[in-house]
């Protein structure tokens, strides 16, 4: 708590010194990058200055040197206790490395008064030390505490999933935005733009019915889409590395946003029913794309997010027909 209210208090600070060199507050992550560029450059300084007095054989340099050489040995003794190596060529390696490490501890402590200058650089030791005590620490314990073999890694490992054929897959039934020609895709720009300026009016008007038709064929595939068994994105599918094409969910909310004028036209033209299952579509299709098996949370919040705009229509509609029956629910649904 008093580390979480002194890190509070540092940053408050620098904003508060930032603000006045640059005329803006700048931000609590901006203060942290500063401060990790500063660390770094500092770090890299003192290696720097290290090797300058590794090389000259300056007095300064030798507790880093003894600690350096000796940690080394200290893990690599671990290793060999434990048995942590694989193979011939490992062991070797490693049996190498000790004793380059011991030999340069060894020659440190032998030679000492071959490393001249000033006792006060010894506080160049303390960062570089503070710098390294975290990975010798790791490293230590990493060789004490190892690998629990009761604990089946493959457990850990993300499983594959059934890739759904194109006829069950909710992504083939939508359309593609950018394969649509120049006349279509000015259509739908503009009935989308007309949908997202639209707040509580009554949409029983000849604008808004024109932009329903232009684009009934895009809000059609919205509407088979929600039909399907599932949703995934063929490029994302059992792919989990860093080439992975993420499909274009912005388009998907598009069409949502996009159906949802298209039912709260049908409503308000009395169409009741069918704006029901209009709006009812756009949920069941939320549900298909936040519900997919795979691990990214993008999918998942444009789910949700779907889920939201379909449920909004939904509101918008039974609120404005008082007469639905219970049966048009269950059928919608």
């Amino acid at each position: 708590m008093v580390g979480v209210k002194l890190v509070h208090a540092v940053t408050t600070i620098g904003q508060e010194l930032l603000a006045v060199v640059t005329d803006s507050m700048v931000s609590t992550s901006g203060i942290v990058a500063i401060a990790l560029f500063a660390f770094a450059l500092i770090v890299l300084i003192l290696e720097v200055l290290y090797g300058i007095g590794v090389y000259k054989f300056k007095r300064w340099v030798l507790p880093l040197v003894l600690t350096f050489s000796f940690s080394t040995l200290l893990i690599g003794f671990l290793s060999l206790l434990n048995l942590n190596f694989a193979g011939i060529a490992d062991l070797v390696s490693l049996l190498i490395g000790m004793a380059f490490m011991g030999l340069v501890g060894y020659t440190s402590i032998k030679y000492w008064s071959v490393f001249t200058g000033s006792a006060r650089k010894l506080l160049f030791q303390i960062p570089l030390l503070l710098v390294l005590l975290p990975f010798i620490l790791f490293a230590t314990l990493s060789q004490i505490f190892t690998d629990d073999l009761e604990i089946n890694d493959s457990d850990l490992v993300l499983q594959p999933v059934d890739v759904l054929t194109e006829s069950n897959n909710a992504h083939y039934s939508l359309p593609d935005i950018d394969g649509l020609s120049a006349q279509e895709q000015q259509g739908y720009e503009t009935a989308l733009g007309y949908a997202k300026e639209l707040e509580d009016v009554n949409l029983n008007n000849q604008e808004a019915v024109n932009y329903i038709n232009q684009t009934r064929g895009l809000t059609n595939s919205v509407i088979a889409a929600s039909t399907k068994r599932g949703y995934q994105c063929p490029t994302l599918v059992n792919n989990y590395g860093l080439d992975a094409e993420l499909c274009s969910l912005n388009d998907i909310r598009d069409l949502a946003i996009l159906t949802s004028l298209r039912a709260g036209v049908e409503a308000d033209t009395g169409d009741k029913d069918q704006a029901i299952s209009t709006a009812v579509s756009i949920v069941k299709l939320g549900d298909l794309v936040g519900n997919t098996e795979q691990p990214l949370l993008i999918e998942h919040l444009v789910g949700i997010a779907l889920m939201n705009i379909g449920l909004g229509s939904l509101e918008r509609t039974l609120i404005t027909s008082a007469t639905t029956s219970n049966q048009t629910l269950r059928s919608a649904i």
